[in-house]
């Protein structure tokens, strides 16, 4: 956390950031801030996740990820699926975003805020891959719930 044990004033104004972000995800859902805003959050947010994945990351990926996925996936089940498809799939070779969607339920989840971001990607061994994160608003921040690649 880059705000904890630092100054009161840092802090306050860290404390102010989750506000405010809250805030936003809260009028989002009431249709009363524009999507592109609270889109580009969770395509950097998971942006940001699936470099974890590129780099080999998977133990700190599962730790950033939502408590849904970690209540179904341990960390050496993770780590061995995340092994696999990088294996079947090979290096990165471009992503990119091609589509956010928000919604209030998610089939198999309890009801919630979840947002999925699809990317058009291309891989050493797959040129032509769909990846799909999907996100679930936990506290104060966005986290990854489930992660497809096709």
């Amino acid at each position: 956390q880059p705000c904890h044990g630092r100054g009161r004033n840092l802090r306050g104004l860290c404390q102010a950031m989750k506000l405010l972000r809250g805030l936003i995800f809260g009028l989002l859902l009431a249709g009363l801030v524009a999507p592109a805003q609270a889109g580009s959050d969770v395509a950097r947010v998971s942006l940001h996740w699936l470099s974890l994945l590129d780099a080999g990351k998977f133990d700190e990926s599962w730790s950033h990820s939502s408590t849904l996925l970690r209540l179904q996936q341990m960390p050496d089940q993770w780590n061995r699926r995340m092994k696999r498809l990088q294996d079947a799939y090979g290096a990165l070779s471009m992503r990119s975003v091609s589509g956010v969607s928000f919604s209030r339920t998610m089939q198999g989840m309890p009801d919630g805020s979840y947002a999925t971001v699809r990317f058009q990607s291309s891989f050493f061994r797959q040129r032509n891959a769909t990846e799909t994160v999907t996100l679930r608003w936990e506290t104060d921040k966005w986290r990854i719930v489930n992660y497809v690649v096709r």
